[in-house]
Order: structure tokens, then C-alpha cells, then sequence
């Protein structure tokens, strides 16, 4: 029933996804999501609503975020590699409209969906019967954040120029500083295919923990 067309005509909250699942958001299910339809999602979803010199998607955002985590921790990497996950589904909101008073039942009703994806997919979060929580880790938090500093750096603005002191994270088990920058860079500067950018967030999470 769950991807009939009789549901599809009887419900207008539902949506057919690329992989050809009805999603429902009014009541969301985990069978409703799919890694595939993820990975297509984000790598297409616009980073800062578009508002960018050149094209940057959320799936570039989350692996910078991966980079910035420590490595020798794969559950919070792949926290940080599906913490925006949601977004596949829901808008990418900048954070002053996040800000506005009616935006708090749709920031609510996305943690919702990501939190259903982290335990779906993160095998710690399944292990450990993870309830769904509102927040992210506070480190996949703090590498979000120095993630938007050197995104707003690169990227937002075409005409004006913005030095931002930020420090990049490096912790026991990381691999060495001058890798991290080449990493990041390799993502800022990516000029590849959609196929080549899903291809190396598929093998992050494959490398992680999540058999896809």
C-alpha cells in the first residue's frame, strides 16, 4: 500500500521521490527513505539557497563537515555526513529564516526526519536504540560552524571579500593537517560530475559503517 497509487491520489501530503517511494509528510515512516534518494537529494539541493558565485550543493557542505570530525570516531563522521540529511526531502532554511517564529514546527518536523535517518542508517544510533533527539552531536555542531565560516569565505559573496579567523579542528586519530586542507579544498574546488560527488560521499559512508 505503501506505494500505490491509490495512496498517492488519497493523500495530498505525499510525494514521489527520484527512486520512486512515496513520501509522506504528514507521517513520515523510515521505509519511506532510501539511501539512494538521499544522495541524489543533497547532491542537488543548492548550499545558501543558490545565493553563491558558482554552483555548491549540500552534499559538499557534508563532507567538509565529515573532515572537520574526528576520524577515528566513524559514528560521529557519519553524523556529520548525514546531519543535514534531511534536507533531501525539506529546503535547505538559512539560518535567519530559522530564526522566525514560524519556522519552529518545520525545524521540529526536519530533526524529525533526520534523526529517522540516523537511526536507520548509523549503526551505533541502532545498536544503542537511539531515541530521536533534537540536536546534533556538539561536535558535528562545532564543524558545521567553522564549516559555514570558511563556505561564507569561498563561496557567498561574489564582490566583497571576508577574512574570517577560524581554526580547523584536529584531533587524536585525525589524519595530518596538510590532508585535512586538501581534503576541504578538494570539495570546495569540486568540478566534477553528480555521479563523481555521490561516488566519494557513498565511499565516506561505506568507509564509516553504513552498508548501503
Amino acid at each position: 500500500q505503501l506505494n500505490s497509487e491509490l495512496l498517492y491520489i488519497e493523500n495530498p501530503h505525499v510525494f514521489r521521490t527520484y527512486s520512486g517511494l512515496y513520501f509522506d509528510f504528514a507521517n513520515p515512516q523510515p521505509e519511506m527513505i532510501s539511501f539512494e534518494d538521499i544522495c541524489i537529494g543533497l547532491a542537488r539541493r543548492p548550499r545558501f539557497r543558490g545565493h553563491c558565485y558558482r554552483n555548491y550543493f549540500v552534499m559538499q557542505h557534508s563532507l567538509i563537515v565529515s573532515y572537520l570530525l574526528p576520524q577515528n570516531m566513524p559514528e560521529i563522521v557519519l553524523e556529520g555526513l548525514l546531519h543535514d540529511a534531511e534536507e533531501y526531502i525539506k529546503d535547505d532554511y538559512p539560518k535567519p529564516e530559522k530564526t522566525l517564529p514560524s519556522m519552529k514546527e518545520i525545524v521540529i518536523e526536519g530533526n524529525k526526519i533526520r534523526n529517522m535517518i540516523y537511526n536507520k542508517y548509523i549503526p551505533y544510533f541502532q545498536i544503542n536504540n537511539k531515541k530521536e533527539q533534537d540536536e546534533v552531536h556538539p561536535l558535528v555542531k562545532k564543524a558545521d560552524g567553522t564549516a559555514f565560516l570558511i563556505e561564507r569565505d569561498w563561496y557567498k559573496h561574489k564582490d566583497q571579500s571576508i577574512t574570517t579567523n577560524y581554526e580547523i579542528p584536529m584531533y587524536n586519530g585525525n589524519l595530518d593537517i596538510v590532508t585535512t586542507f586538501n581534503q576541504i579544498s578538494d570539495v570546495l574546488n569540486f568540478n566534477r560530475t553528480e555521479d563523481a560527488l555521490i561516488s566519494i560521499f557513498k565511499q565516506r559512508c561505506l568507509l564509516n559503517g553504513i552498508d548501503i
